[in-house]
């Protein structure tokens, strides 16, 4: 029998000459999947780059329960900035995400943050 692995990367290929240990440590490791409404974020952390300078710049926030890939959505942005600015805009300012996390175990907090952005 003979396979064949066409449906597959070239990164994922090379993969299958590697032993066990690193396989899994490559199944197990961490990836970026752009699902539509990180792109719509993305997008949008991309649009605010795009505005002139001024002395009351538009901003954004990012908000959901944990583990919903807000973190992950920064990160990627981070890094894809960091390319473009290594490539274009060196000695320039940069921009830097705040991460804010839930002060208060009940809850509250949240609630507050939704009801002010008008998602509850």
């Amino acid at each position: 029998m003979t396979f064949t692995f066409r449906h597959l990367t070239s990164s994922a290929a090379a993969l299958l000459a590697e032993h066990d240990e690193q396989r899994i440590r490559a199944i197990r490791s961490r990836r970026w999947v752009l699902y539509p409404r990180a792109k719509q974020a993305l997008d949008r952390l991309r649009g605010l780059l795009d505005q002139p300078r001024g002395t009351r710049m538009p901003s954004i926030a990012i908000y959901g329960d944990s583990g919903m890939g807000k973190t992950m959505i920064m990160k990627q942005f981070r890094d894809e900035q960091a390319q473009w600015r290594a490539r274009y805009r060196r000695g320039q300012s940069e921009q830097r995400p705040i991460e804010h996390p839930s002060a208060r175990p009940d809850g509250t907090e949240a609630l507050l943050s939704r009801r002010s952005m008008g998602a509850e």
